[in-house]
């Protein structure tokens, strides 16, 4: 990412040092830094600075910045999920820029295009562009980036299993970041070489890569990447049958989860805290740890489901409202069609004969009813469609409402099968049963 906001801005910050900026330009470089900073935060914002910036750019025909504007669009159809409209910008950067030859520049569309491969899990296509990009940077000796190429080579070789590939390409990666002291680049690699060294099963190489990180991501305080480093810490352990210190890591993985509110994260973090916690055979902490789990997960699912219900209701009214909309138009272009009739039929009062005259009335006519009987199959289709919506719609609120009936069903049947086991357990005197009843109860107590 770092590659592509240097590529967009690059061009302006070289005019203005040269001096040779004009004031157009500079509000052309305005819009499209402008454009970058809002292409994470608002979208809307943000390609509104866009369409500006082109629009002026084409206007003075300078396509150095119009192939910034380019890569700005890029970018927001890549967030979007739409790869083919980011490709389809990204190529026509790559055009400008083969046209003026300049190999920074053509190098750095290789790379952006080869990210977006990596993205749609084209991870062979990747692999070939980024490399077309690599080959370019080495050869002008662009030492700021090559760090990145080597990194996301490696990344697309790790993905295709190639997994010696990938190791010689972070390294490669590593050795120049070190040479510039560019401690983020250095942080960035060492989280690939730890995830690489992972599926390698090399665990205790995994867990040192990843901890020679933790003090500078501490220092930063990157909540996001420690939690991750943390977890991947604890999964290393956990591979190795080092379950305390699993249990450590994992445990301040939960405690920035907590205070960030990273919901999702939190919940799975917490099932494998009790799955540890079950192995050490800490079954009461085990069971605590489950059922904060299984609460937090419930929430947030029935939130995913309360967002979908509503998105489910909103498409509905939005149709109505468009049936309405659609209902309202029809009638208003009917009687536009019957004002221009009549007016017609009125100029042709003093130009045609009589026989003319009755022959267009009938015509009108024949025209007017054919209008009025489509317009009315149409609104009973239409109709017809708004039922079948509402019913849809009261289908899925009796399915929700029967979920919820009989998921407390089940739950009162199994509390009131666990009240029977305490009753069996108190009048019990057979140690052995006693035992087994106290085993089921506590899988009883894990599934409630």
């Amino acid at each position: 990412m770092r590659s592509i906001l240097f590529f967009v801005t690059c061009i302006g910050i070289c005019y203005v040092v040269q001096g040779q900026i004009t004031p157009d330009i500079k509000e052309i470089v305005s819009q499209i830094d402008s454009g970058n900073h809002y292409v994470y935060l608002d979208k809307r914002k943000a390609k509104e600075f866009y369409i500006n910036a082109q629009q002026a750019a084409q206007k003075i025909q300078n396509d150095t910045l119009l192939a910034n504007t380019y890569v700005g669009f890029a970018i927001m159809d890549r967030l979007e999920g739409d790869y083919i409209g980011a490709l389809s910008y990204h190529q026509k950067a790559l055009d400008i820029h083969l046209k003026q030859g300049d190999p920074r520049y053509i190098a750095t569309d290789y790379h952006n295009i080869g990210a977006l491969f990596r993205y749609s899990k084209d991870y062979e296509e990747a692999k070939r562009y980024l490399r077309k990009g690599l080959q370019l940077r080495e050869g002008i000796r662009d030492s700021s980036e090559l760090p990145i190429s080597y990194m996301q080579i490696g990344v697309a070789c790790r993905k295709l299993a190639q997994l010696d590939s990938a190791a010689y390409y972070y390294d490669r990666a590593y050795e120049i970041a070190k040479a510039r002291a560019d401690l983020e680049m250095l942080v960035k690699v060492n989280g690939n070489r730890a995830t690489l060294e992972y599926v390698r099963k090399n665990y205790e190489k995994s867990i040192g890569f990843n901890l020679l990180d933790i003090p500078y991501l501490e220092a930063h305080e990157d909540s996001y990447s420690l939690t991750t480093r943390y977890n991947n810490i604890a999964r290393a352990y956990r591979r190795l049958d080092n379950y305390p210190l699993a249990i450590e890591y994992i445990s301040k993985a939960i405690e920035i989860d907590t205070k960030e509110h990273y919901q999702e994260d939190l919940y799975k973090d917490l099932l494998f805290r009790s799955t540890l916690l079950r192995k050490q055979k800490n079954f009461e902490a085990a069971l605590k740890d489950y059922r904060k789990y299984k609460k937090l997960r419930d929430t947030v699912l029935n939130l995913e489901q309360v967002e979908k219900f509503t998105a489910q209701k909103v498409a509905f009214e939005y149709e109505q409202q468009q049936l309405a909309d659609s209902l309202k138009f029809a009638a208003e272009q009917e009687k536009l069609t019957l004002t221009a009739e009549s007016e017609r039929s009125q100029k042709n009062l003093y130009l045609l004969t009589t026989i003319f005259f009755f022959l267009a009335a009938g015509t009108i006519w024949s025209l007017f009813r054919n209008q009025r009987k489509f317009t009315k199959l149409e609104f009973e289709k239409q109709q017809l469609e708004a039922d079948l919506l509402q019913e849809k719609l009261q289908n899925t609120e009796k399915e929700a409402s029967r979920i919820v009936a009989e998921n407390q069903y089940r739950l009162e049947q199994k509390k009131n099968l666990l009240h029977t086991l305490d009753e069996l357990r108190k009048v019990s005197k057979d140690q052995r049963i006693i035992k087994e009843l106290n085993a089921l109860a506590l899988r009883m107590n894990l599934q409630l």
